[in-house]
């Protein structure tokens, strides 16, 4: 199946956005409730281990199957928040007793697969359907799930055997808002806001926020939704500092260990230099040690490489070598270069080419994956946990999500003859402990330059696969708590 190129979302956006709240919250607080207890039992979460390298079998969500008369068959998609993407790979469970529903912690945890032996469950095919077989009549809460995302409710399933019935939408869309009351569920969430790289517009378009008639994300509108904070320099521009003291945040790993994820995107006028100091170095590996996953865009690859200096080899422009391990200069250059892409991995490929609609495009049937200003020249093994019983380190490379070559513009290649066909790591991940590490080396946000935009372009999608495809539960690495 081939990818597609800048898919836009547009008719999934049509749906309306959700509001958030206009409360206030106090400056200078790490997060939420910073004496989060980053200890709490890993056998905490309904989620099963999501292989998704793991051969054709994306389309067994339990429709392939005959239904048996006795049985009500439920049918539907699970979408994720705003309704705006379906969900891969979503569990899909009926629990008849709420308080077997296992607690999600409010901050970075180990997070074991869980045995759901008993509890009616599937896992959805790439487009979220799936076919869940009950018994009539039945009471059940009616959970579905990817990683930190979650909704709950009552469901009754009807009582006419032998037949089927299609789940009402609204009950099997991921929510946008967090709100226990009612069953929702979203992760704990930091964005350090860049200039260039706006993963807040991606949220806010999917209702974890508000955006205004640019499409651009309304400062204040995340309060009680994630935590914004500043990451730019004091310079004339741009004229915004806006959010919680980053400086703070990465001087205290308490405070860092109440969020799930943590987003590090590209800040051309960031002050990066804060990855010299060996104390938020150490905050940054003990935090994705304990459970904690990091989301880095382009720029702000310090974070990744003064951490983790093994996985990932940077060079300069036209493949020259380049100060790694160094702030704040470094490997990041220009010109920047839209990158023909190919996805590695084999549901996130079934996935987008399943959601996207194609626009027209003079590269017709490629995924184009724009702004990239970084190259990797090569990925290499780095310590990713330990053996439970030896001690020993284990180690492992990183894996490829989407790869391209460096395609830059006739004008700006280094010399005639440079190399634009041989495919780059373009966005990668490794597991680290109990947490996960993801780096782009493109703005997430495509076009940044060019003003925003409506919907979502198929990178920007992308974001939320991978951000609940490292939610889930792993049993690549033997955690150590």
């Amino acid at each position: 199946m081939l990818c597609k190129m800048r898919f836009f979302l547009v008719a999934f956006f049509a749906l309306a956005l959700v509001a958030c709240s206009s409360s206030t919250r106090e400056q200078g607080d790490g997060g939420p409730d910073a004496d989060t207890d980053a200890d709490t039992d890993s056998d905490t979460d309904s989620d099963t281990d999501s292989d998704a390298d793991g051969g054709t079998d994306f389309w067994d969500n339990g429709c392939a199957g005959a239904q048996d008369a006795s049985d009500v068959r439920l049918t539907g998609r699970a979408m994720g928040p705003g309704g705006l993407f379906p969900v891969a790979r979503a569990l899909v469970a009926a629990y008849a007793n709420p308080a077997d529903i296992p607690v999600i912690p409010d901050g970075a945890y180990c997070e074991e697969c869980v045995d759901l032996t008993g509890v009616p469950y599937e896992l959805t095919a790439p487009d979220g359907s799936f076919c869940l077989d009950m018994p009539p009549g039945a009471s059940v809460s009616l959970v579905v799930q990817k990683g930190q995302f979650r909704r709950v409710r009552a469901y009754d399933v009807p009582d006419a055997a032998g037949t089927e019935v299609e789940v009402d939408a609204d009950l099997l869309t991921l929510p946008s808002l967090r709100d226990d009351a009612a069953g929702d569920m979203i992760p704990n969430m930091a964005v350090a806001l860049g200039d260039y790289d706006q993963v807040e517009d991606i949220l806010a378009k999917a209702g974890m926020g508000e955006i205004d008639s640019g499409y651009s994300f309304v400062e204040g509108s995340e309060v009680d939704i994630w935590y914004a904070y500043a990451n730019q320099m004091p310079v004339t521009w741009p004229d915004t500092n806006y959010g919680l003291s980053l400086d703070e945040l990465l001087h205290d790993l308490d405070a860092m260990l109440t969020f799930h994820i943590i987003f590090f995107p590209c800040s051309y006028n960031a002050n990066w230099s804060f990855m010299l100091d060996e104390e938020v170095i150490d905050n940054v590996r003990d935090y994705v040690w304990a459970g904690g996953k990091i989301y880095v865009s382009d720029y702000g690859y310090y974070v990744v490489d003064m951490v983790w200096n093994d996985f990932l080899h940077f060079l300069g422009y036209g493949g020259d070598t380049c100060a790694e391990a160094a702030s704040p200069v470094g490997c990041n250059h220009g010109p920047p270069f839209d990158a023909p892409a190919t996805i590695d991995d084999a549901l996130m490929h079934e996935w987008i080419d399943l959601i996207v609609e194609e626009t027209p495009d003079p590269l017709d049937d490629e995924l184009v994956m724009m702004e990239n200003w970084d190259t990797i020249g090569a990925i290499a093994p780095g310590v990713v946990g330990e053996d439970p019983e030896s001690g020993d380190p284990i180690t492992m490379e990183p894996k490829i999500w989407v790869e391209g070559p460096w395609a830059y513009d006739a004008d700006d290649l280094p010399d005639p003859d440079f190399d634009v066909e041989t495919p780059h790591p373009l966005t990668v991940s490794w597991p680290y402990n109990c947490g996960r590490v993801i780096y782009t080396t493109y703005h997430t946000v495509g076009a940044t330059g060019g003003g925003q935009h409506a919907g979502l372009y198929s990178q920007e999608m992308l974001l939320y696969f991978l951000v609940m495809e490292i939610g889930v539960c792993q049993d690549d690495v033997p955690v150590i708590e």
